[in-house]
């Protein structure tokens, strides 16, 4: 959701396929269009924004703001020809509509001509942050943005902070250029403008600095990984969305990093994790805590903890690995012939 509001406005017309995937294990919904919605607050305002889409077309699009709590419909998008604005959303809007190409959102053309009331939505989407396994074959570079808010004095002394809090042995760290006479992985990261992450130790003779890409644990990886990202989401008040990435990571430093989250008055974190220490109603709300469940047909289903009425107190990681919030896998018995 976040690429296409991004990039659709600026990618090019032709044989460009928005990144939406169908669920395959439905013949009917191969072919229909996949829905994103979300509810945000921005500067005390909650705004519900969503699409549908094919890779080919958006077919739907809305936006509705909810000041002291009450709903204004901002525009609607209904097919090709079929477009509402409220009044009040104000600027320009018709140019911008004839200018949304069928395959590009309202929202992300309204950004790229500027429009000051629609901008504001746009960049809180577009600043959400992604660290996934996916991304974790660079854990050991930092993009040039992320080496551009370590250079700000005070976010560099958060992050030296964190590290030591950590108890991973690092005093500090620099960055070198990635060599494009390096390996592939660094060949592409020089080419992304990413550089590589040196660590700095004290030994017994003296400070000796490690790479981190050849010398440090995953573990220390993925903490250097999200170090940054996390810290300014929660300095900037944006949203960092973890997939799995916190897998190397010793159970209490991940308590640490939620914990975090939670004296942060601004930034949000949402993860997705099998980490079931975290199931503990002494560090986690029974509202911030949900399970993906498979049914017979493959598809995932996402509820919340409440709809089982917890106590408070009650211990959720015993109840979860016994079963009693659904969410677990049923394994069968496995023998060699």
């Amino acid at each position: 959701m976040r690429d296409i509001v991004r990039n659709s406005a600026s990618a090019p017309a032709v044989d460009v396929a928005l990144p939406v995937d169908p669920f395959r294990l439905d013949p009917e919904c191969r072919e229909k269009p996949t829905s994103f919605e979300t509810n945000f607050v921005r500067d005390g305002v909650r705004y519900q924004y969503g699409f549908s889409a094919t890779r080919e077309k958006i077919f739907e699009e809305w936006l509705y703001a909810y000041p002291r709590g009450r709903r204004q419909v901002w525009f609607e998008r209904m097919g090709s020809d079929g477009w509402h604005f409220g009044p009040h959303l104000t600027g320009e809007r018709e140019r911008i509509r004839r200018l949304t190409r069928p395959d590009a959102l309202y929202l992300s053309t309204a950004a790229a001509l500027n429009h000051e009331q629609l901008t504001r939505v746009y960049k809180w989407l577009a600043s959400i942050d992604v660290r996934s396994v996916e991304r974790r074959g660079l854990p050991f570079f930092l993009l040039q943005r992320e080496e551009e808010r370590t250079r700000d004095p005070a976010m560099r002394h958060r992050v030296r902070t964190l590290l030591r809090a950590a108890d991973v042995g690092i005093a500090d760290f620099r960055f070198d250029k990635a060599r494009e006479d390096g390996d592939g992985i660094e060949r592409l990261a020089a080419r992304m403008g990413a550089t590589r992450v040196r660590t700095l130790h004290q030994a017994k003779d003296g400070p000796v600095w490690f790479d981190l890409r050849n010398d440090e644990s995953l573990g220390t990886q993925e903490l250097f990984f999200i170090a940054v990202p996390l810290l300014a989401a929660l300095e900037e008040g944006t949203l960092l969305v973890i997939d799995e990435v916190l897998s190397a990571l010793h159970p209490n430093l991940i308590r640490l990093l939620v914990d975090l989250v939670h004296r942060s008055e601004r930034g949000q974190l949402l993860m997705a994790t099998h980490e079931t220490s975290l199931l503990d109603s002494r560090l986690m709300r029974r509202d911030q805590i949900y399970f993906v469940e498979k049914d017979a047909n493959g598809a995932s289903h996402l509820y919340s903890l409440l709809e089982f009425k917890p106590r408070k107190d009650e211990a959720f990681a015993r109840g979860y690995l016994s079963g009693r919030y659904g969410a677990i896998p049923f394994l069968g018995t496995f023998e060699f012939e």
